[in-house]
């Protein structure tokens, strides 16, 4: 619908829009007193495809305390795409710094224990899917994968 220069809204072919084919080229005003009752218009496509959804995005906390060293290669195999969330649980030997150097969002818990960082970690996830992952490099992160997979296939 488009407004008439009197504020009277002008009709189209409303079945030729929610068809998809083109509008047509003549717009009437619906008022009788309006001195530009028909008016040529440019002939646009109503209907464009749907943009495909995008697919979920994925944080994977990972709480630590004193993994400095194991650190590298655990946020080296969180799968690209995916958000690193490393907890830092009071650690001692530098490894929110390590962390942080390789890319990853840093949280600071002062509470201790590994609940407590799970925990903070999971306040702090923006994503729609969360996974866990330790960072002693006991669970390669590469693994998770086929779990988000079959989360996001329902």
């Amino acid at each position: 619908m488009f407004a008439a220069p009197c504020g009277q809204p002008r009709t189209t072919r409303a079945r030729a829009a929610r068809s998809g084919r083109r509008r047509p080229r003549f717009v009437r005003s619906r008022c009788p007193l309006c001195p530009f009752r028909v008016r040529r218009v440019r002939a646009v496509t109503t209907s464009s495809p749907a943009p495909e959804p995008a697919p979920p995005s994925v944080d994977v906390v990972l709480p630590c305390l004193d993994e400095a060293a194991a650190l590298p290669w655990v946020l080296e195999r969180v799968p690209p795409g995916w958000r690193a969330l490393v907890v830092d649980n009071g650690s001692t030997d530098g490894s929110g710094g390590v962390a942080r150097a390789l890319g990853a969002t840093v949280v600071h818990e002062e509470r201790r224990g590994f609940g407590a960082a799970c925990h903070a970690g999971l306040t702090a996830a923006t994503a729609d899917i969360v996974c866990f992952c330790d960072c002693d490099a006991s669970l390669d992160p590469v693994s998770l994968v086929p779990f988000v997979r079959e989360v996001r296939a329902g």
